[in-house]
Order: C-alpha cells, then structure tokens, then sequence
C-alpha cells in the first residue's frame, strides 16, 4: 500500500509544472479568436466570389466612385487633424457635462438642502458654546 501511494505522488498528477505556467484561461480563448478571425479575413481575401469578398467589393466601389468623379479624395494630412478635432469635441462635450453636474451639486434642491443641514448644524455648536458660557457664569454668580 506504500509502495502505491509513492507511485501515485511520483506519477502525472495532472498538475502543471512551475517552470511553464499555464497561460489563464481568458487569454488563450482571446488568441483562438484572433486566429479565426485572422483565418476568415484570408479566406475572404482570397476567395474567388467578388460578391462574398470583401475587400475586393470595396476595391470595386472605390473605383466606380472614383470613375463618377464622386469618390472622397482622401488626403493624408487630414488625418491628424481630423482626429485632433474629434478630440477636441470631445473633451468640448465632457466639459459641459460636468459643467451641468456642478450647476446640479450647487443650485437647486441639493443645494438648499446642503445650506439648511450646515446652518443646523453651526446652531447645534453655538447652543452648546452658549450653555458652557452660561453654566459658567452661574457658577461664578455662586462664588463669594
């Protein structure tokens, strides 16, 4: 019985060795993706049917275009430029939303109610100041 259980510990227990550790889950099922992906876009690629193709009925579209005279001449240095106006509208946007989130936090019901909650709570020490005060002087009326 011994013997057996040496055999076991020194035998495969399913385990994956230190030296190579098992890449996580997620990762491996996001590289088979990418390969499929990479496989269809080959096949597409190289498939005879223009109409299944893709970037051949692309290729296909611009021509015609180009033929009417209607096709977006596409220029290089736009690029840049187009991508710092997106950009720009964008943090345009963001400004304004937090613009209306500070007008919600500072006007209004929030506001007012933040205003009464403050205000009570500086009477709340001021009674208590005045109490000291008095029950001082009390004290000191007392005294001879």
């Amino acid at each position: 019985m011994f013997l057996q259980e040496e055999g076991a510990k020194s035998g495969s227990t399913g385990k994956q060795s230190k030296s190579r550790p098992q890449k996580p889950k997620r990762t491996m099922r996001r590289k088979a993706k990418k390969r499929k992906r990479r496989r269809w876009k080959r096949r597409q690629r190289r498939s005879s049917n223009p109409g299944k193709n893709k970037r051949q009925q692309i290729r296909i579209v611009r021509k015609r275009k180009k033929e009417n005279g209607k096709g977006k001449k596409r220029k290089k240095w736009r690029r840049g430029d187009e991508k710092r106006r997106r950009v720009r509208q964008k943090n345009r946007k963001r400004a304004a939303r937090n613009r209306r989130k500070k007008e919600r936090k500072t006007k209004g019901v929030r506001k007012k109610k933040r205003k009464k909650e403050n205000l009570e709570t500086k009477q709340k020490v001021r009674r208590k100041t005045k109490r000291k005060v008095s029950a001082w002087k009390w004290i000191f009326a007392k005294l001879p």
